[in-house]
């Protein structure tokens, strides 16, 4: 007799799996038992309906590589099933296994378990396999709050269209579960609209919302003063694990930036795809993106500080008069670690194959401070370590101090995209690559100044128990250096845009 295997839900598991409704929504905070759910969710559509056709639906398969398909598998252990026995990732499981209804034409983006039933990875990369037109039984969602709700319906929803007598015994036939963290963009607002449905509703729609204190029996004694820490600030800690809605900004610093416009997605699902399918480890690596040019020059903007140290890569883009400069990744790093650190271990190892070994670097005017015991400044340091690991690195910063009420004029400028006026790029911004670094944007606020001028309200980066470090005005800062820089540039004329970084 195989051995029972005692898995405790908490309350809100319990109202999850109980749920008779056709959509169950999860609006959950981290630490309260997303995947446990998922898993299960997983487990019973593939008991229930063997043969049957499921999708698990995800931004981009490294969301999946990295954060997904870790902790589903990692439940589907603690329930009994585990991988290359039970169900195999890329390929098909043993000969003797069944076959699902409607056979992939290619497994490299399928799950397929014992019972014969199979789960599609639905990305909304671009990539080689198939997403629109396959027909499905039921669906499964991670971190929905992050995906386009038009593709969300176009490759998942309208394919919940099968009409099959075998499966409508079960009680989970066109089922849908989402979960998700609440949303901390513009861009997932659209997620909350669930709860609307679910008031009008209720037999249909089931939206439930929780924080990690009702899985405290199932968390390590010290887990929740190890993320207050690790937050370092009371906003974060209350949106990511408390699961409280932030609010959003009303006078913005940057009114003209528009989500549809100037995020894209730029993953190279195929990449990541096979990585999968190899089960390789997630690294993350410049390897996996498909916006940058590998033989032309980066532009570097940063901004040191005590408490935080940011870092933006970018590219200028030019081909048949379309002008972009793209914002291609971002990372940070807290006290105690130092500029000098973030650059040499996060930034240098993720463009370690760029072909073409040229910065072109921007920062804040602290970056001149010298450093302690040392002739030479922060900015210098940079230069050192890059030209350590073989970079040339062109020092493009301007001397003179820029005022925020020019910055707001002029990168709202650029954001607004006049059609009239061909001189200026298209700031666009990697939406997957930069999560913090467009909270920043979205959440920097705009106030009136001296002499009727604009400035940025920076009490963001004061209020260390309101706001994370990350998610205030620093990293909207650093954006701002180049974008300014190459705006000014194309306004005054004075370069042609293609060789501004080929210039030094």
């Amino acid at each position: 007799m195989k051995p029972v295997r005692k898995i405790l839900l908490n309350l809100a598991q319990l109202a999850a799996v109980g749920s008779k409704a056709k959509t169950i929504i999860l609006e959950w905070g981290r630490g309260t038992g997303k995947s446990t759910i998922l898993a299960w969710y997983f487990m019973q559509m593939a008991l229930s309906m063997p043969r049957g056709k499921f999708y698990l639906a995800g931004s981009s398969f490294k969301a999946m590589l990295g954060e997904t398909l870790p902790s589903t598998f990692e439940s589907l252990e603690r329930m009994g099933w585990h991988e290359n026995i039970h169900f195999f990732v890329g390929k098909p499981g043993p000969a003797h296994w069944p076959r699902p209804y409607q056979r992939p034409a290619n497994w490299h983006n399928f799950i397929h378990t014992y019972t014969g039933a199979v789960f599609s990875l639905l990305s909304q990369d671009k990539s080689k396999v198939e997403a629109r037109g396959q027909n499905f039984d039921a669906g499964l969602g991670d971190e929905v709050a992050m995906l386009d709700p038009k593709r969300l319906f176009n490759e998942a929803h309208a394919g919940m269209r099968t009409n099959r007598e075998v499966f409508k015994r079960s009680p989970y036939y066109l089922t849908k579960v989402y979960a998700s963290s609440t949303p901390v963009t513009r861009e997932g607002q659209w997620f909350l609209k669930y709860e609307d449905y679910a008031r009008a509703k209720p037999s249909k729609y089931n939206f439930l919302r929780a924080n990690a204190l009702v899985n405290r029996q199932n968390l390590s004694p010290t887990w929740f003063e190890e993320m207050r820490a690790d937050a370092v600030s009371q906003m974060m800690f209350d949106a990511e694990i408390m699961n409280i809605r932030p609010n959003l900004v009303v006078n913005s610093f940057y009114p003209m930036l528009k989500p549809k416009l100037h995020y894209y997605s730029a993953d190279d699902s195929d990449y990541w795809l096979d990585q999968i399918i190899d089960r390789k480890p997630f690294h993350d690596t410049a390897e996996g993106d498909m916006d940058y040019d590998r033989l032309k020059p980066l532009i570097l903007c940063f901004d040191p500080g005590s408490a935080i140290n940011v870092a933006i890569i970018k590219q200028l883009y030019e081909r048949k008069g379309h002008r972009e400069q793209r914002t291609l990744k971002s990372w940070f790093r807290k006290h105690p670690s130092i500029i000098q650190e973030l650059i040499e271990e996060d930034v240098i190892p993720y463009y370690a194959k760029h072909g073409y070994k040229v910065v072109n670097m921007f920062y804040d005017r602290t970056a001149k401070n010298r450093v302690a015991n040392s002739r030479k400044t922060v900015a210098d340091d940079v230069i050192d370590v890059f030209r350590r690991h073989g970079w040339k690195v062109n020092d493009r910063t301007i001397r003179k101090v820029v005022t925020q009420d020019e910055k707001y004029h002029v990168c709202n400028k650029v954001l607004k995209e006049d059609p009239q006026d061909l001189t200026l790029y298209k700031a666009r911004i990697n939406r997957g690559n930069n999560r913090d670094l467009i909270i920043s944007l979205e959440n920097a606020e705009a106030m009136d100044g001296r002499d009727n001028k604009i400035k940025k309200n920076k009490l963001s980066e004061k209020r260390m128990g309101s706001t994370p470090r990350q998610h205030a005005t620093d990293f909207s800062d650093a954006w701002d250096l180049s974008e300014h820089y190459y705006a000014k540039i194309a306004m005054r004329g004075e370069v042609a845009f293609r060789d501004v970084s080929m210039v030094g």
